[in-house]
């Protein structure tokens, strides 16, 4: 008996060291240690006791941390077009980008003459800076938690919110949801105006009473404050679980999910968020960190652009003001009348430089019937960097060119424009995102295009992926990069082992025999590897045999060989390919 009250008493003590759990997750715990316990069957006395003891400890840890592992902390590489003066400030309450994101805003949003003026009679763009006085690119290292209860309610992309869309200060985006306290939003990019071949994202990072502009928030904060007290005092209370925007004041906190209720949005950046080796923990004001940029990891976009390299005068440009003041070349006095109706002859002489234009007709839509009647060449005027905005190639090139400015390797080598993208994995138990039909081929997703869940589909699977119309097509080293995919149970079904049907190349299932040979089979296989090396190889033996000619200028033909296979499947033939290098190889 004495024994037995013993190991009671051991096993209270037991429930009171283990992390709190629900009463009916006791009752399951309570049955499994003692009853499913095989090892704890015909033990005696205090060691029966002390075995089930063990056994209950050993599940109850299971149990928590199984309970308290929720999302993983993803890391992210960022980047924002900015002014250089405002490095000073936190990055809370802007937006940031994959290169891509960056170079589609400037593009579209910062360095055209006619950006915000449309109708030809409001010009924003002064003498002095650029729009927003962007004049650098800076990149950082984050790390993002958002809370587990707002990716169950409102998840986008398996571990964001939905995106803020922040102008000086305030967020805009309509689907906002303020209820879910500070979080890190995601958006993959889709503008008519920027074609692009591969997913890019913007990212909306929270801050501080985020609804508000920067030059309202302080104000804002006060009376929201003061409110709240006010009702707490009163009979009527404000209310807690529904967040409603009201003129001039901060958001507060609601009562759900474990907020501070009442208080004002106190912004995503944790405490000490800009320290190396700051993680957040994905509570209120504590969602993100990242590392402040340094020297490195800022780029001068007047350098990038070939704006210093212009000449005013009998010297080069200094910077965007002395190019817009003062360049030589006749060129650039040139911009696009958008009051004139006419096709062609719209172009007129300015006593300003210009960095870009482009042609009223291509200004909002690049595949509009209107921009495909204007010649390519007739489209554009200003610097020969931001030509060919309506070519999704050109817009990689650029994209490409800002990431190895940057520092990352991989650009210009591999397609990949990430310096170490994420293997966090994309399966949770809170989504059905991610969890695919192996016998169509999706939906997987993939973290290799910007450190997010992108959904993804396998071609060439037993049955057509339904919504291949929605998703773009996995990369090729989508099994490789984490171990979401890795285990046969989650390999695409292939219908055949034929390079050219794609499945095989995912899985290393295909027939050996076909991949050396300079057919469609031997090109898919090429495109594969991610090596342009290998590429060349290929490609010097298929202007051989297909074309009976030798490759005299190699480099030329590396150059143009790198932009025939990219991080996933092109599209692209042998046969196309050699159309092209026929065109472009042999001048």
């Amino acid at each position: 008996m004495a024994t037995s009250l013993k190991g009671m008493f051991a096993l209270v003590a037991a429930f009171a060291a283990v992390p709190c759990i629900a009463s009916e997750d006791v009752q399951d715990l309570d049955a499994a240690a003692f009853a499913d316990d095989d090892v704890c069957v015909g033990a005696s006395g205090g060691n029966q006791t002390q075995c089930a003891l063990n056994a209950l400890q050993r599940r109850t840890a299971t149990h928590a941390m199984a309970s308290s592992k929720g999302h993983p902390t993803i890391r992210l590489e960022m980047f924002r077009a900015m002014a250089r003066k405002d490095l000073r400030h936190e990055f809370a309450n802007v937006d940031m980008a994959t290169p891509a994101g960056v170079m589609n805003y400037l593009h579209t949003d910062v360095v055209g003459e006619h950006v915000g003026d449309y109708g030809g009679y409001q010009p924003q763009i002064g003498t002095k800076e650029r729009l927003n006085g962007v004049d650098i690119v800076a990149g950082v290292h984050a790390h993002v938690k958002n809370p587990d209860s707002a990716i169950a309610a409102v998840g986008n992309y398996v571990d964001f919110a939905l995106s803020a869309h922040f102008i000086t200060g305030e967020a805009t985006g309509p689907a906002y949801n303020w209820n879910f306290g500070d979080i890190v939003g995601a958006q993959k990019g889709d503008d008519p105006r920027w074609p692009y071949a591969d997913p890019w994202y913007r990212y909306s990072l929270s801050g501080f009473c985020p609804n508000l502009k920067w030059n309202q928030k302080k104000l804002g904060a006060k009376k929201a404050a003061q409110l709240f007290r006010d009702s707490e005092k009163s009979e009527h209370s404000v209310g807690g679980r529904r967040r409603r925007r009201t003129a001039g004041l901060c958001m507060t906190y609601s009562n759900q999910f474990g907020l501070p209720y009442g208080e004002v949005l106190r912004g995503g950046l944790c405490p000490n968020g800009t320290l190396p080796g700051k993680m957040p923990n994905g509570t209120a004001g504590c969602v993100y960190t990242y590392e402040q940029p340094e020297e490195s990891s800022v780029v001068n976009l007047d350098e990038l652009v070939g704006i210093t390299e212009q000449k005013c005068g009998d010297r080069n440009c200094l910077n965007w003001m002395d190019f817009r003041r003062h360049c030589s070349s006749r060129q650039f006095h040139r911009k696009f009348n958008y009051k004139s109706r006419r096709r062609y002859n719209t172009v007129l002489r300015t006593r300003t430089c210009v960095e870009y234009d482009i042609h009223k007709a291509c200004a909002k839509d690049c595949s509009s019937r209107a921009c495909q009647k204007v010649p390519a060449h007739r489209r554009e005027l200003g610097l020969p960097f931001w030509k060919g905005r309506c070519s999704a190639h050109m817009n990689a090139l650029r994209s490409e060119r800002l990431a190895e400015a940057f520092g990352i390797v991989s650009a210009g080598k591999t397609h990949q424009l990430q310096q170490s993208p994420g293997g966090e994995t994309c399966l949770s138990s809170s989504s059905m995102l991610c969890k695919p039909n192996t016998t169509e081929g999706g939906m997987y997703c993939t973290r290799l295009w910007g450190g997010v869940c992108q959904p993804c589909y396998v071609p060439g699977t037993m049955v057509e992926y339904p919504k291949s119309d929605e998703a773009p097509m996995c990369p090729w080293s989508t099994f490789k990069a984490s171990g979401d995919y890795r285990t046969a149970p989650m390999q695409p079904k292939c219908a055949s082992d034929k390079p050219s049907d794609l499945c095989c190349l995912y899985t290393s299932t295909c027939n050996s025999t076909l991949i050396s040979n300079v057919t469609e089979d031997g090109f898919a296989y090429a495109s594969s590897l991610q090596d342009n090396e290998a590429m060349v190889a290929f490609l010097t033996r298929a202007v051989n045999e297909v074309l009976s000619k030798e490759v005299e200028d190699t480099e030329r033909l590396a150059k143009l060989a790198y932009w025939q296979w990219g991080l996933s499947p092109t599209g692209k033939t042998l046969t196309g390919v050699m159309d092209f290098l026929k065109k472009y190889l042999f001048k």
